[in-house]
């Protein structure tokens, strides 16, 4: 039995043999292992801390320049912790980003950093939920789109004749159906 390797990723444990390993250079310049289970947990991985630069930098845009406070971090963690994804607020981000700045430009009260933060992360957190139905929608629409592309149904076979059946019977039904001996068949 071979040595276990835990996965990055996902904290399961698996043999080093069935391990995807990447070596990945530091700020330092060291050079270190890192263990995954398989390819898609490195690339999602990957793209979940490309998301969170991402978000950073937006974030900087939205104020005009480098913010270094850290509750721009603790704001930004609180609304993952509401139960939204970072590609949810990159997103919301992306789509609010000018109305934020106007926003803020019309507010000349707001002078201070953290007031700053305050406003963009309240206008962003009353906004979240609106873009993500609005994309979670698109999405929906396209794949409904794809599967139609997928299969193509020629029309004579879309319009199928159904003959329909009386729900109700009428009294002249059961007359009918009575007869003259007035028993029932």
């Amino acid at each position: 039995m071979g040595r276990k390797i835990t996965c990055r990723y996902c904290k399961e444990k698996f043999l080093a043999e069935d391990i995807y390993s990447v070596i990945h250079i530091t700020k330092t310049g060291r050079e270190e292992k890192r263990n995954y289970c398989c390819e898609l947990h490195y690339r999602l991985e990957e793209r979940e801390k490309w998301l969170w630069n991402q978000i950073l930098l937006g974030i900087d845009s939205i104020i005009g320049y480098k913010c270094i406070a850290k509750n721009k971090t603790k704001m930004i963690k609180e609304m993952l912790d509401n139960g939204y994804t970072r590609e949810d607020v990159y997103n919301c981000i992306l789509e609010m980003k000018n109305q934020i700045i106007d926003a803020l430009e019309f507010r000349k009260d707001i002078e201070n950093e953290y007031q700053k933060l305050c406003y963009i992360f309240t206008i962003l957190k009353n906004n979240i939920r609106d873009v993500t139905v609005v994309k979670k929608n698109i999405q929906r629409k396209e794949k409904k789109e794809t599967e139609m592309d997928l299969v193509d149904i020629p029309e004579e076979t879309m319009k199928i004749p159904v003959a329909r059946k009386k729900r109700t019977t009428t009294l002249k039904d059961l007359i009918k159906e009575v007869g003259e001996n007035g028993i029932r068949k």
